[in-house]
């Protein structure tokens, strides 16, 4: 059993590892472009940029959960007759793909008038419609890869995706760079968004059909069972992902139709640097999506509630403090991270952060559910919650303005999850009570490092410009950590085995310190050391008889 539980530890860091890489160096390519793109832009144009994103976005969600399908059944590939129901599932996936693609532009062709006026979006100058269009073809692009990304996720070859990933990232922030250093305009970049996917897409097809070529997407192997099978677990999927983005993506969209596309950007950026917080979170979600998946199959379901506990206290320790830097160091984030002050970005951020944390700590439970074959688990409490930001989001908007909709999105959030694990729990004979358990000794040191950084804040030094933002942030993000850190230590969250490795951890530190104490100081001539006379050497006889060895004064 140890050496199954080492297994599996190597596997997870090894593929969170690849793809938190891949995922570090998109973030840092968002976070180096954005401000060029938004100086470049400025605030309206940006704001309209913005929208078409959140629409593509949408747009995105819709796979028929052909996504976790599809990884499920590669995973679960043991056998010749799982093998041929995964090539035609990868089939049919690589088949809907393309249509959901197709018929994505074919909408937007359509639907543009009624767009165009809902969003304020009729200035031909803006060449939003071209805009428009070009995203969409990088929707198309995309849906033709979920087949050979699942079929790369399900073999856990992670690595292969991070490789693509990172790559067409780089060269998606390059040619938007480009874009704007020459003056282009919105139909430019999203002509530069579609040729990345079309690289991510063509990067992924060729490493997929290398590694995992016994596995290729097959139409001739589709049988009617293969397609009840597939969408009656996709289907469920899509509905819930459909719910649970729309609880945190229509708000915007609702915004620029009351506001226009100014407040759209504001709240776009408080949203891209909050999806900083869930990112190591949904890197380890989906590492051990398909390993729970198979893992669940061999061990049963008291390996997986053992997981459960776990990795839900883990991932409370690791959201809820982060959710707290967040909250607290929201304006000099900003500030930092643009070079100044954007309207109602730095609000949004403190606004939402709890949400996240507690859509993340819930996230074990939706991926558990999802592994055992029961994600209609979780439809029901977001419909609620969706149904809930939607009747809230109009009289939130009229009495806070634009910061309405991350309000609602909070309360909607907030009670979708609370529901959600009443049911999971209840509909598995579950007991709630250890769950809450394990999410408590890091709720509690988020929260105590949050009011910490609070009354701190006012205290830090106001330094000018994007430097000084800097300084402010850093230091009140050691302060909010420290504190949950020592509030963690104090609750007794580390048991002795995880004692035991910090105090290692620290001990195989220290020397290095010490080293480096000893390098900076500078050299003294040490004093010439007395003469003494060495005694004299045993001789050494050997025992030819035997072989033995004697000594001699």
């Amino acid at each position: 059993m140890a050496s199954v539980r080492a297994s599996l530890s190597r596997q997870v860091a090894q593929g969170t590892g690849s793809l938190l890489a891949a995922r570090v160096v998109v973030a840092a390519a968002t976070l180096a472009t954005l401000p060029i793109v938004y100086g470049g832009l400025g605030a309206h144009t940006f704001g309209v940029w913005a929208l078409l994103g959140l629409l593509c976005s949408l747009v995105l969600l819709v796979d028929l959960g052909l996504g976790p399908a599809l990884i499920r059944e590669v995973a679960q590939a043991y056998g010749e007759q799982a093998r041929r129901r995964a090539r035609a599932a990868l089939g049919l996936g690589l088949l809907c793909g393309v249509g959901i693609g197709l018929v994505a532009i074919v909408a937007t062709l359509a639907g543009w008038p009624l767009l165009a006026r809902f969003f304020h979006l009729t200035d031909p100058v803006l060449q939003a419609r071209e805009a428009a269009l070009w995203l969409m073809a990088g929707v198309l692009a995309d849906r033709v890869s979920l087949p050979w990304r699942a079929m790369l996720a399900g073999t856990q070859r992670y690595a292969a995706i991070a490789a693509a990933t990172g790559l067409a990232a780089l060269l998606g922030a390059a040619f938007s760079v480009l874009v704007i250093h020459f003056g282009g305009g919105l139909a430019a970049l999203g002509a530069a968004t579609a040729a990345s996917s079309a690289i991510c897409t063509a990067l992924l097809t060729v490493l997929a059909y290398r590694t995992a070529h016994g596995l290729t997407p097959s139409l001739r192997q589709i049988r009617r069972s293969d397609v009840r099978s597939l969408f009656g677990y996709g289907l469920p999927v899509q509905v819930t992902r459909a719910a649970g983005a729309g609880t945190l993506q229509i708000n915007p969209l609702l915004v620029g139709g009351a506001f226009g596309p100014a407040a759209v950007g504001g709240l776009d950026i408080g949203v891209r640097l909050l999806s900083l917080l869930r990112m190591p979170a949904d890197l380890l979600f989906t590492v051990l999506f398909p390993i729970t998946v198979a893992q669940a199959a061999r061990y049963g379901r008291d390996w997986v509630d053992r997981f459960y506990l776990r990795a839900t206290r883990y991932l409370a320790a690791f959201a809820v403090p982060c959710a707290a830097v967040l909250a607290v160091c929201a304006q000099p984030l900003v500030e930092f991270w643009m070079g100044h002050d954007v309207p109602w970005a730095a609000a949004s951020v403190a606004i939402l952060a709890p949400g996240y944390a507690v859509g993340l700590v819930v996230g074990v439970a939706t991926m558990v559910t999802r592994a055992e074959g029961r994600p209609a688990r979780e439809t029901a409490a977001l419909l609620v919650a969706f149904a809930m930001n939607v009747a809230l989001i109009y009289p939130l908007l009229r009495l806070v303005g634009p910061l309405g909709a991350p309000v609602s999105t909070l309360v909607a959030v907030i009670a979708s999850n609370a529901g959600f694990v009443v049911y999971f729990h209840r509909s598995t004979n579950r007991p709630v009570t250890p769950v809450l358990r394990a999410m408590c000794p890091g709720a509690v040191a988020g929260g105590v490092g949050a009011v910490a950084g609070w009354l701190v804040m006012p205290y830090l030094p106001d330094l000018p410009g994007r430097g000084g933002a800097g300084v402010t942030m850093a230091l009140g993000a050691v302060v909010v950590l420290l504190v949950a850190a020592v509030t963690l230590a104090a609750a007794g969250f580390f048991d002795s085995t995880e004692r035991a490795r910090l105090a290692g951890l620290l001990h195989r530190c220290a020397p290095t310190v010490r080293q480096r104490r000893r390098a900076a100081r500078p050299l003294v001539p040490e004093p010439p050391a007395a003469k003494s006379v060495a005694p004299p050497e045993p001789t050494i006889e050997k025992d030819e008889a035997c072989g033995l060895s004697t000594s001699a004064g």
